[in-house]
């Protein structure tokens, strides 16, 4: 097996450690040398300047350094785009300009979504600061902002706002906008504090300013928040998370049937059946849950096979533990009608069927008194 599995956090990092290992390798093994070589994990940019041939014979060797990695190139002599950035040669000079590839549909969240609103504030200044940092002339700047606009506009967002975020990344200049930017100290210790999103929460991070100092008061308390916390948002659970589900749902078998657990004695009284029916009407139901002597938050329904009488009950525990109780009214002649009934003359616990017929996820007591109503008044 080679490679790692997608998705995972350690995926990248994992990919960049090989990566190098077969970068520094591949380098030192051949000749002639990229004059500028950039990689981003598996994404590679080369300048080459010792002609077409060589440059072939150079991906060659690329392709048989390892057995099971091997290199797709783009060659051009004008322009060829790395990542995002489409670089061209101009005058002797390299320019840049944004890449989008052709299957883009530039489907940005909208505005209208469900989000903090700080979130959907800052996407068109991302998007134009971005666009800032990769467009090395003015006018291919000026293009592309106006494309932008277009495409925010169509996904909601108000054009004063578009406007006025992209007029607030401007005034960065691109000579400062390319430098790689360092967080502060006090930035990088802030302490999150984290919460669920929802629409009608007030403004967390005010509040949070608000009452920081009571919490400076004590020294300790000083001392183990220095910073200013700071609000981050888990997303909630939307309609995709409830609609469609990635893992394989299992299959349940729905019927009653034993548990199997060692010395349960009340496997030898349940039936096994996906159908139950009520003597008196003659009616038959299907049990739509997997139920056994270990389920627990049931309904269940008891039959005298000597008379075809039949009794409803309910019990937050489990069937097994339900049924010791009943078996001990009837050794003892005592207790409740179940206890009564199979005292009677010709009447003995051998002739005591149970079937669990329906139940409840929660334990809920006046959710399965109402279920056993139904289910009595249904007998």
């Amino acid at each position: 097996v080679h490679g790692t599995a997608m998705g995972t956090c350690m995926a990248p990092t994992y990919a960049n450690i090989f990566t190098g290992a077969i970068e520094a390798g591949l380098l030192c093994a051949f000749p002639d040398k990229p004059l500028i070589w950039l990689r981003y994990i598996d994404d590679i940019f080369l300048i080459w300047t010792h002609g077409r041939a060589k440059l072939e014979c150079f991906i060659a060797h690329a392709n048989t350094f390892h057995p099971t990695i091997k290199f797709t190139s783009s060659i051009s002599d004008t322009q060829i785009p790395f990542l995002d950035v489409m670089v061209s040669l101009k005058n002797n000079s390299l320019h840049t300009d944004l890449y989008s590839k052709p299957t883009d549909t530039f489907n940005y969240l909208h505005w209208s979504s469900c989000h903090p609103l700080h979130t959907k504030s800052s996407i068109p200044y991302s998007l134009a600061f971005r666009l800032i940092r990769i467009c090395s002339c003015e006018d291919t700047l000026t293009r592309r902002l106006t494309e932008l606009t277009e495409h925010l506009k169509r996904r909601g967002f108000p054009l004063k706002h578009i406007q006025k975020t992209i007029l607030k990344a401007k005034e960065t200049p691109r000579s400062t906008a390319i430098q790689r930017r360092r967080l502060p100290e006090t930035q990088k210790n802030r302490i999150p504090f984290v919460i669920t999103y929802n629409p009608a929460l007030p403004n967390i991070s005010s509040i949070l300013k608000k009452y920081f100092p009571i919490l400076h008061t004590p020294p300790r308390c000083r001392r183990a928040i220095p910073h200013l916390p700071m609000a981050a948002f888990r997303r909630p659970k939307n309609l995709r998370d409830s609609l469609v589900h990635a893992n394989i749902q299992k299959t349940h078998i729905c019927g009653s049937r034993p548990c199997n657990i060692r010395r349960c004695l009340t496997c030898k009284l349940i039936t096994t059946t996906s159908q139950f029916t009520f003597t008196v009407t003659g009616k038959t139901y299907n049990i739509l849950h997997n139920l056994s002597c270990d389920s627990h938050n049931i309904i269940y329904l008891i039959t005298c096979t000597k008379c075809k009488k039949q009794y409803v009950g309910l019990t937050s525990q489990t069937l097994r533990k339900r049924f010791n109780t009943h078996r001990s009214n009837i050794n003892n002649q005592r207790g409740d009608a179940v206890g009564l009934h199979f005292n009677l003359p010709e009447h003995d616990i051998g002739h005591l069927q149970v079937i669990p017929i329906d139940q409840l996820k929660n334990t809920d007591m006046i959710g399965l008194q109402n279920k056993e109503t139904f289910w009595i008044k249904t007998l």
